[in-house]
């Protein structure tokens, strides 16, 4: 399985787009930037990497209970959503977080939500 996964790794990571939760109120570590989530894993812990990984599951959980017609199923591994993350910080710096976890919804097949200010 874990396998398989990474044969779909380059597709979540071709194109990343700015995902940017503008309006919306993000909180723990989808509050931080992108930069600090580079910093971060940049270190090679592995608690850190744990941590970001924990709150995009935390993430994907919420978007499928608000989404309830179009539900994410997915086994991502942690490697793979710090290797997204990778990419889409990279890009874009100054965005926090949460927008990783976004975007990967989306290129997972999800709708964005319709975030209110």
């Amino acid at each position: 399985m874990k396998k398989l996964l990474w044969a779909f790794a380059p597709l979540l990571l071709a194109s990343p787009l700015a995902h940017a939760a503008e309006g919306v109120n993000a909180y723990g570590v989808g509050a931080r930037t992108c930069g600090q989530f580079l910093e971060d894993i940049g270190k090679g812990n592995a608690a850190n990497k744990a941590i970001y990984a924990t709150y995009i599951y935390g993430f994907l959980t919420g978007y499928n209970a608000y989404n309830q017609e179009r539900q994410i199923s997915t086994d991502l591994v942690e490697a793979t959503m710090i290797a997204y993350g990778n990419k889409y910080c990279s890009a874009f710096p100054l965005n926090l977080f949460s927008g990783v976890a976004m975007g990967l919804a989306v290129d997972l097949g999800g709708k964005p939500v319709p975030w209110k200010k």
